[in-house]
């Protein structure tokens, strides 16, 4: 029997990979929302990070958490 193989640029199965592509395909309709909600959390853990980004001059201290993701 043939094992599923990781490919080598991804590092992931092509099982792996279906299950993200099918995670993505439910969040899609809500992807801005989701978006925000991970940049905010992003934000929110590594404050530092909002220097990347065209808004670095907001305070860090204005970010909130989201509630929930979905």
């Amino acid at each position: 029997m043939e094992t599923d193989k990781a490919g080598p640029i991804i590092g992931l199965t092509s099982q792996q990979k279906s299950l993200v592509q099918s995670t993505f395909n439910a969040m899609r309709p809500h992807i801005l929302k989701v978006g925000i909600d991970l940049l905010v959390k992003v934000l929110e853990l590594e404050p530092g990070h909002h220097r990347i980004f065209p808004f670095r001059h907001i305070q860090t201290h204005t970010y909130t958490a989201p509630t929930r993701i979905l």
